[in-house]
């Protein structure tokens, strides 16, 4: 989010020379490495290119390994194995991601959407945020910015930061919703917390639309959302997960 003119705009914009699905094939690897950047490491043997992990059941930071490396066909396994042995959200919804579409892996567009709906379900905030974007950009589904906002809701209520920060855009600037800048502002406010990039000077700048009045009341519901919801204090990075 940056400040054009006094208004909120996106700080970047889908790239006009790809197809569509390209970039979402694009941002679901930039998904996966960003959500690997911080995963815990797991005891891990190769063993005639195979993988066995030892001691304890598998869980999604043994997927985040792999992705490290980028080694996404292990990647794979792993996650689909965890998700046939737990049945965890995360683990299925880097299956869906991986399945989707991933270098020197056979996309299968409709059964990685499959899991990544079900993984959004299972409220998994990342695969909230991939879903709503499918429908804002009517990607292999109808266009539908408004079902877009409730996906984006839905992850910005599960402590996704970038939704917070786009639900914050959508309301400054009347998209696809009633303008409202004192909803505009409880979300930036949580972007902000959270440490999303630039959301701090979105806050700034809608703060100036408020009436004192406003602003406590808008304030005091972020904090107390912060203070109950289990998120943590900080978030450095756009999509908030879990070991």
């Amino acid at each position: 989010m940056r400040c054009d003119g006094g208004r909120l705009t996106a700080a970047s914009r889908l790239p006009s020379s790809k197809p569509l699905v390209e970039h979402m094939r694009t941002l679901c690897l930039f998904l996966l490495l960003v959500l690997a950047s911080s995963g815990s490491l797991a005891q891990i043997q190769f063993r005639s290119g195979g993988v066995e992990i030892k001691q304890r059941a598998l869980r999604p930071g043994d997927v985040r390994m792999f992705l490290d490396r980028k080694d996404f066909k292990n990647a794979r396994d792993i996650a689909l194995q965890c998700l046939r042995d737990t049945g965890d959200g995360w683990c299925e919804f880097y299956a869906g991601m991986l399945t989707y579409g991933a270098p020197g892996l056979e996309p299968n567009e409709p059964e990685g959407l499959k899991l990544i709906r079900s993984a959004a379900e299972k409220e998994v905030s990342s695969a909230q945020v991939f879903i709503g974007n499918l429908h804002f950009n009517g990607t292999g589904v109808p266009r539908n910015p408004a079902e877009a906002v409730r996906w984006w809701t839905r992850a910005a209520n599960n402590c996704n930061a970038w939704a917070q920060n786009a639900l914050a855009r959508s309301y400054f600037d009347g998209e696809h919703v009633r303008q409202d800048y004192v909803e505009a502002y409880y979300w930036v406010s949580l972007a902000a917390y959270y440490r999303f990039p630039n959301a701090a000077t979105g806050q700034e700048v809608i703060g100036r639309e408020l009436s004192d009045e406003q602003r406590k009341g808008a304030t005091e519901r972020w904090q107390r959302f912060a203070r109950d919801s289990g998120c943590g204090s900080t978030a450095a990075r756009p999509v908030v997960h879990e070991n």
